[in-house]
């Protein structure tokens, strides 16, 4: 039960790491070069863009409230996540520093979520408990590997799924930026959604991989009620400068009903300038065998 809980509003936190109103789809904006974009012309552009990005550096600012109902009693936790995200596309290579507080009544929960990885060398994440490294079995690292989605700072996988909504995406210009919105409703939204956050909590859960129960007991749970995204873009260059989420969920853990409001903010710099990550050697030599823990 705290195993489920703890990744549901871990998930929940990090999934909104995800991507992204309701307006005219035909409305355009005129590009530096004097070209009229629709919103699926810049959505288009994005995707390309991002289909050519080697390597990106990211900061994260995710605050969320959950209320949870027991015996009569309703419960706010209260969740912040902040850090920073380094990556390199291919070969896939990530260094995440962030921390997670959790406020449970007059408890308080600090959770340090530090880890690496790279094709050549591993996955290895820090025990927030014991401070200890951990090194996943290379068939567990492998297939986080394939996902290749972990915080999501490629979002081309997001945006390509997007492109099942154009009728509702929406585009502005902010300056220098193009902001792409769309507003999250209906049940075929939240089969997306879902499906979204499914991956990202099954690469998510401190490093241990959810058993196919869990997962499934976790979904079974979720419910998307509303959601706004953005996308800012630079006119210019295409590249992706913030994501801005605002994400309202309902969950049932064990008939325990909860609802989750989580607002995001991730900001993307430095494209393509990081040759390689490189994992401490103190953090190799220290590691221990995740699965003996």
């Amino acid at each position: 039960m705290k195993k489920l809980f703890l990744t549901m509003t871990a998930g929940a936190a990090v999934f909104s790491l995800a991507a992204c109103g309701e307006t005219d789809t035909e409305q355009a904006v005129t590009s530096t070069g004097g070209e009229e974009l629709s919103a699926e012309d810049v959505l288009s552009k994005t995707i390309e863009r991002q289909q050519a990005m080697e390597s990106v550096s990211a900061t994260m600012e995710t605050t969320q409230n959950m209320h949870v109902e027991a015996d009569g009693e309703t419960q706010e936790v209260k969740t912040t996540m902040n850090g920073t995200i380094d990556t390199i596309i291919e070969p896939l290579a990530l260094a995440m520093d962030t921390t997670m507080n959790m406020q449970m009544g007059e408890e308080t929960v600090d959770m340090p979520m530090k880890m690496y990885l790279n094709a050549e060398q591993g996955f290895f994440y820090q025990d927030p408990t014991s401070n200890t490294w951990l090194k996943l079995p290379q068939e567990q690292a492998d297939a986080i590997f394939e996902s290749a989605n972990m915080a999501n700072v490629d979002q081309t996988q997001q945006l390509e799924q997007l492109k099942e909504f154009t009728n509702d995406l929406t585009v502005e210009e902010d300056g220098d930026n193009y902001v792409l919105k769309l507003t999250i409703e209906g049940d075929k939204f939240n089969a997306l959604v879902r499906e979204q956050m499914e991956s990202m909590m099954n690469s998510t859960a401190g490093g241990e991989p959810l058993t196919e129960e869990e997962l499934q007991t976790a979904m079974d749970a979720v419910d998307i009620t509303s959601g706004d995204y953005e996308y800012v873009v630079n006119q210019e260059t295409f590249d992706i400068q913030d994501v801005l989420v605002n994400l309202n969920m309902t969950m049932d853990m064990e008939g325990q009903p909860m609802t989750v409001e989580t607002t995001t903010n991730m900001t993307f710099t430095d494209y393509n300038h990081l040759d390689t990550i490189d994992i401490p050697q103190e953090v190799i030599d220290t590691a221990v065998d995740a699965t003996q823990q």
